[in-house]
């Protein structure tokens, strides 16, 4: 028997564990377990280090001889796995397990002492339960009476810790029970936890005396007594100030009270500090004397109170009154802020720490709305889960005071569970919180059926509820039922997933729980009636089970007894057949038939052997049926049949049905086109039509020379009423013959032919025709060749102005491998037949972004993904009329990105269209980012983030925000899916996610070692990180502030959903982004403008590196040299891409610190405020000049911001090492999980190079170490001081040539004669600053103007005191 009792407390530390990784694994893996007393207890613990057993079931000394004793009964077991991680393994076993033995077992590393440590320790509490002996409380059994000594205001520990947690626990003192209270007066310092007993902090004198601890489990009771004894604190005074009066109108009066206690014997002083001191001189502020009451009954205390009256309060009076209480010893202070507000200005601020509670069946739940400014005084109402106002009765509590207010429910039962609401109103001003109640219990069953009979092969459908929490595991049971009362002894487990087991063709469709219903699962199974029997739904969880059953018969009809008639109106001479079902559930084997000729006449018996009739009978799993037949009926047969059966409950069952026979007539035909010879021209159309008449109607059969025609394309058929048409619509020679339309029924048959005969077609009939058709054929062959002869003139001479002669064939051949990709991409092929997409089949919708080369646009492509009719889409595309320049980049792009390969964190090419590139017409279509790029996204969240780190370790606690998370969730119901085939990837990065769960689960693939585990009924908390919900359009268009837009603007503006962004999301984030350019690096691919802007986000939070296609930072040797007088983003760039316009992987590393930076700081931009000039350089080589740690970054994460901005480029880690550095602070299961999403890709690749040539592995890599020192003389750009340039405060760098133009700006390409010149910016004293709102940057946050990649040329100021 398990039971999980897991604690706030502890869970919170399971969660830290999780993400920063335990070297300890301790099995069973969980916070406790309950084990009876006798048996044996088990522990087995894997360490990457030397480990030791530590029992804390005993911290008492007085017990030390049970400590000695279960040290005799114990045993353990060690030794080595080489082959594991956790290569230490240790396993103890302890032996005939007794009550006294319950506690803390913990496997600690060597010379730790520290058990609370979770990355040198890992513990388990175990009880052992002796209930049945009566052993309820074991730390208290050996002493009947313990003394326990605590300072005033301290902290009191009364050990009623029980044998199990099903133990019931009160607290008593003096009588009068504590713990849980029993009036409204509950004593907030008094809480109970199993494994520490009841603890009251902080203590008061007041709390000395007598206590008893009363343990109860059924029938079985324990007493025990402890005394308290709280001793004066003299030390340093507690004043308290009454918080009535914190919200004051423009003009009024109020007072504040100081009130505390001292010891008798003692003495104290009070003093007030307050805003507006002038108050006491003009008299409209007073102070009392301190007043000292007589010593509180039993409790050995004074109590002083000072009291500080203002009145005609002004707006000088607004700020904090503090008050000071001293003794001889020291001096303490209490402070209240209050507001003083003009007439009818309203103010509230109430918060709720926690909102979503579970507590054990029979406990208390409470929640606290501490109210910290409300002006007027507020209205406060608590709703129940149907949003009715809660009073304070039975068990529920309502209580508020200026302070806070409270609710309380005790006693809680399952009925409880629900989504309560808190709603305050002071003023105009409201405040509204959602909260959570669920409660741990056993849960109740219950089972819901549309009915307990069903037709034979109806669709019939059982649902099960189960309410209790954790959420209940719901099983489904069967046992067959042959007839009522004779059913199979036991319940077998149906299994829905084995067809052999489907005899009603069971289906399980759905098991969720409403977004309210927070207690309650639904389990529902579609049946199809086949097989009888009773079907059971068992619920469990951790606290028990229940079980609810129902029967299900399969019967042949709705109706008790079933009687049907092939038809009731029927022609003399024809077979009258009858038959009756009757359900063997229902009615015994007896079946009669009776006839009435009409109304007025007797009833008479039909039975077989009487003149033509005929009685069969049968019966099988579902039924008795009997049909009677009564061949060549006549006239005289009309009349109620009746059918008769007996119910098993003794009552006589009749059904009746009335059958009409008419009279016969021949066939006749009435009107028709036959009976003659009929010639028609060979091709023309033949029609053939008879009507007639005729009771039964006849049948009609066509023939041609005595055979039946069946319907084809060459013979259409075609029977209306009383009227049948034949027509041949090209008849041929061969449609010649004998044609007969043939009628016959019962009472006869008639047939009437005709003779058709083909002739040719007058010969000079098709001389003009073929004439003119010849002559148009010549002219139009003659047009299109004199068309297609210029077209492809016109191609071939636009194709070799733009150098793309060779466009899909390239030039392989010579790739030079000491020159990289950037400088030969244009030698790659072009593999038509793998990338090609019909343009007609692309529906180009709105745009998303437009740069200075081309637009974007999202588009709908028809087919592009294997399995998806229609797919949403990104294309980028030129403006109309390009130049040179912007055809020649993106074809360079294409190319690079159809032999790039696939990766999850790219963005992915899907197709182009390349059809009319002789037009300059060329489009890219690849995967759509629905949420835009990341740096729009994380500042449109900063009023929507999650801080989880856990200042107190600088550690990120994910358990932090899950409430947030849970009602973000809980209304998810979008369906994603991947679906990728080998020469294209999905469209979609979405993996597969079951819906209907408020937590997304996480499936790995069959080879991942991992999968995801519960608590609390949950999936792990590390997977819900994987969600991402849609609502909503898209938005975009024009770039955003502190956002940089590509020549192609493909970082558009997407949606922005209502989920909270939490630190996981960051860290997840930035650990994509290093999976992406470890690949991106892996194919020798150099990003040189890697920033927060220019990566995307998908669903399924889901990121994707973009614009790695345009490279533009690559020159010989891996390296790119800048040569036109772009500006450069300086904030994003390492220093030697500063000083010398070098570009290398190693560069990007420096950006993906800068680029990481800007998600910690949720969007804001780097050095804000500073002038990037020559200091600003020197601070970055040497370190001094860094950027400050991100405040929502860890020291971890920080840590990996400087090993990036290292100031030699070799000193860099690689990606492949920062990788695994950042994979270090997640858990095992999400790094595994973008494993298995990645897989498919790259298997994708391994199918697309198998048969292919992989010419990026060719080429140069683009690494600093393959740089040439020598090249640098060749640089454009030089950092020797001299000439200066004066340029904006955008934060992009220009280069140092200083040609301009007449309006004196920036020019031409640099041409030196000196190579002094350098480039100097403007200082500022500005500094770092945060965005508190979402607001318009300044321009300083502004990468880019209008709609381009770079600034225009700038204005020069040029200085020569440099």
């Amino acid at each position: 028997m398990r039971i999980g009792y897991i604690f706030t407390i502890s869970l919170i530390l399971g969660l830290l564990s999780s993400v920063t990784g335990s070297s300890i694994l301790l099995y069973p893996d969980q916070e406790e377990e309950i084990i009876l007393s006798g048996a044996a207890l088990k522990l087995r613990c894997e360490a990457r280090k030397e480990t030791y057993w530590h029992f804390n079931v005993y911290p008492d000394s007085d017990l030390n001889k049970q400590q000695h004793d279960i040290e005799e009964r114990s045993n353990v077991t060690s030794w080595r796995n080489p082959d594991s991680d956790f290569s230490f393994i240790s396993e103890l076993t302890v032996s005939n397990a007794s009550y006294l033995d319950t506690g803390y077992f913990t496997c600690a590393h060597v010379g730790t002492t520290n058990f609370k440590d979770i990355f040198n320790a890992k513990r388990i509490y175990i009880y052992v339960d002796d209930t049945s002996n009566g052993h309820l409380l074991p730390f208290l059994s050996l002493t009947q009476l313990q003394v326990i000594t605590v300072t005033h205001h301290g902290r009191a520990v009364l050990p009623c810790k029980p044998s199990t947690p099903a133990v019931s626990v009160v607290l008593k003192k003096s009588g009068m029970q504590v713990y849980p209270a029993e009036d409204n007066e509950v004593d907030q310092r008094v809480i109970f936890f199993p494994r520490e007993g009841f603890i009251i902090n902080p203590t008061a004198l007041t709390d000395s005396g007598h206590y008893e601890c009363v343990a109860t489990k059924g029938d079985a009771v324990e007493h025990y007594g402890i005394i308290v004894h709280v001793t004066p604190d003299t030390g340093e005074p507690d004043p308290h100030i009454s918080r009535d009066n914190r919200h004051v109108e423009m003009g009024g009066n109020f007072s504040l009270d100081c009130t505390v206690h001292y010891p008798v014997g003692g003495y104290i002083y009070l003093n007030w500090t307050f805003p507006d001191m002038s108050g006491l001189t003009d008299g409209r502020i007073h102070i009392s004397e301190t007043t000292r009451a007589d010593s509180i009954v039993g409790s050995n205390e004074y109590e002083a109170i000072n009291t500080i009256t203002i009145t005609r309060a002004r707006a000088s009076d607004r700020g904090s009154y503090i008050c000071m209480a001293s003794n001889h010893e020291a001096q303490g202070t209490d402070t209240v802020f209050v507001d003083i507000f003009e007439e009818n200005v309203n103010v509230l601020n109430v918060t709720i720490d926690v909102k979503n509670i579970q507590v054990t069946a029979g406990s208390v739940a409470r929640w606290v709305a501490v109210i910290h400014a409300a002006y007027p005084k507020p209205e406060i109402i608590w709703k129940n889960q149907k949003g009715e106002e809660m009073k304070t009765e039975k068990n529920f509590r309502v209580m508020s005071t200026d302070v806070e207010s409270v609710l309380e429910i005790t006693k809680v039962q399952s009925r409880d569970s629900g989504c309560y609401t808190f709603f305050a109103q002071a003023g105009n001003v409201t405040k509204v919180e959602g909260l959570t109640l669920r409660v741990r219990e056993k849960p109740t069953t219950s089972i819901e059926s549309t009915g307990m009979f069903v037709v034979h092969n109806d669709k019939h459908t059982i649902t099960c509820s189960a309410e209790g929490f954790p959420l209940a595991i719901i099983e489904w049971k069967f046992r067959n039922c042959s007839l009522p009362n004779s059913c199979e002894e036991e319940f077998k487990p149906l299994e829905v997933s084995n067809p052999n087991q489907l005899r009603n063709s069971r289906t399980l469709i759905s098991t969720r729980n409403a977004a309210c219903d927070l207690v309650r699962v639904r389990s529902t199974l579609q049946l199809v009636g086949i097989q009888s029997g009773e079907y059971l739904c068992l619920a469990s969880n951790e606290f028990g089970k229940s079980e609810a059953q129902t029967r299900f018969y399969v019967v042949p009809s709705n109706e008790p007894v079933d009687l049907s008639a092939r038809t009731t109106e029927l022609y003399e001479g024809e077979n009258l057949s009858l038959r009756c079902a009757i359900s063997l559930f229902n009615f015994t084997r007896e079946i009669k038939w009776y006839y009435q000729a009409t109304s007025t006449d007797p009833i008479s018996d039909l039975v077989e052997g009487q003149t033509g009739v005929l009685i069969f009978k049968g019966e099988d799993a579902y039924g008795y049926y009997q049909t009677l037949e009564k061949p060549g009926i006549r006239l005289s047969d009309s009349g109620q049949y009746i059918c008769e059966a007996n119910s098993l409950r003794g009552e006589l069952i009749k059904q009746s049905v009335k059958i009409s026979i008419m009279d016969q007539s021949s066939p006749l035909f009435t009107s028709h086109n036959m009976g003659k010879k009929i010639e028609v021209e060979k091709g023309k159309p033949l029609v053939l039509q008879c009507n007639f008449t005729g009771r039964p109607p006849p049948s009609v059969t066509w023939l041609k020379d005595r055979r039946e025609i069946e319907r084809s394309e060459e013979y259409l058929l075609s029977h209306d009423g009383n009227s049948a048409t034949l027509k041949v619509p090209f008849i041929r020679q061969s449609g010649a013959g004998i044609y007969s339309c043939s009628l016959e029924s019962i009472a006869g048959s008639a047939s009437i032919e005709s003779e058709v005969v083909v002739i040719d077609p007058p010969l000079s009939a098709w001389i003009p025709i073929v004439g003119v058709i010849l002559a148009i054929t010549v002219i139009i062959l003659l047009a299109l060749l004199l068309v297609k002869m210029k077209k492809e003139r016109q191609r071939k001479a636009f194709l070799a102005l733009h150098n793309l002669e060779k466009f899909e064939e390239g030039n392989p051949e010579i790739i030079n491998p000491e020159q990289t990709l950037d400088e030969q991409a244009e030698l790659l092929p072009y593999n038509k037949k793998s990338w090609e997409f019909p343009k007609e089949r692309l529906k180009l919708g709105k745009q998303l972004g437009v740069g200075a080369f081309g637009r974007v646009v999202q588009a709908e492509a028809l087919g592009i993904v294997e399995g998806e009719a229609k797919t949403t889409v990104a294309v980028k595309m030129l403006k109309p009329s390009p130049g040179r320049e912007a055809l020649a980049a993106l074809v360079k792009e294409l190319k690079i990105m159809t032999n790039l390969g696939k990766h999850l964190n790219v963005v992915n090419l899907l197709g182009a269209c390349t059809r009319n590139i002789d037009k300059g017409e060329l489009l890219l279509i690849v995967e759509y980012c629905k949420y835009g790029n990341l740096l729009k996204y994380v500042q449109k969240k900063r009023n929507n983030f999650v801080d989880q780190i856990d200042r107190t370790n600088s550690k990120i606690d994910i358990s932090v925000g899950m409430d947030r998370l849970l009602r973000s969730t809980s209304t998810s119901s979008q369906r994603n899916y991947v679906n990728i085939r080998p020469d294209r990837s999905a469209s979609s990065t979405a993996p597969l996610i079951p819906p209907d769960s408020p937590f997304v689960q996480y499936t790995p693939s069959p080879t991942s070692p991992t999968s995801p585990t519960r608590f609390n009924g949950h999936e792990n908390a590390a997977m819900t990180y994987l969600r991402r919900m849609s609502n909503g359009a898209t938005t975009g268009g024009e770039d955003s502030a502190g956002q940089m837009a590509s020549p192609w603007a493909s970082n558009y503006r997407g949606d922005i959903d209502d989920s909270p962004l939490f630190t996981k999301d960051l860290l997840c984030w930035s650990y994509q982004i290093l999976c992406g350019m470890e690949y991106l690096a892996s194919r020798k691919v150099c990003h040189g403008d890697l920033a927060a802007r220019n990566i995307l986000l998908s669903e399924n939070n889901i990121v994707k590196i973009s614009d790695f296609g345009l490279s533009r930072d690559v020159y010989k040797s891996g390296l790119y040299t800048k040569k036109s007088n772009t500006p450069m983003p300086v904030k994003w760039m390492a220093p030697e891409s500063i000083t010398t316009l070098v570009f290398s992987t190693q560069s990007d590393v420096w950006a993906f610190g800068i680029t990481i930076w800007e998600l910690f700081s949720l969007g804001e931009m780097p050095y804000a405020g500073i002038e990037p000039n020559a200091k600003f350089v020197e601070g970055l080589i040497t370190g001094a000049g860094l950027l400050p740690m991100p405040r929502f970054a860890t020291k971890d994460i920080y840590d990996v911001m400087r090993e990036c901005w290292h100031k030699s480029p070799k000193e860099r880690p690689s990606f492949s090492e920062l990788k695994e550095h950042v994979g270090n602070l997640l858990d095992e299961t999400t790094k595994q999980m973008y494993i298995d999403l990645n897989q498919s890709y790259m298997n994708m690749n391994r199918t697309q190079f198998q048969d292919r040539v992989d010419y990026l592995t060719q080429m140069a890599n683009p690494v600093y170490e393959n740089f040439d020192p020598q090249l640098m003389s060749d640089h454009e750009y030089v950092n020797t001081p001299s000439k200066v340039v004066q340029i904006g405060d955008d934060g992009y760098l220009s280069p140092k040539q200083i040609n301009t133009n007449s309006e004196g700006y920036v020019s031409g390409n640099p041409s030196y004669a000196s190579g002094s010149e350098v480039f100097i910016f403007p200082d500022s004293t500005a500094g770092y600053r945060r965005l508190s709102k979402l607001e318009e940057e300044p321009n300083e946050t502004q990468p880019m103007l209008e709609d381009s990649d770079y600034l225009q040329p700038i204005k020069l100021t040029t200085n020569t005191d440099s």
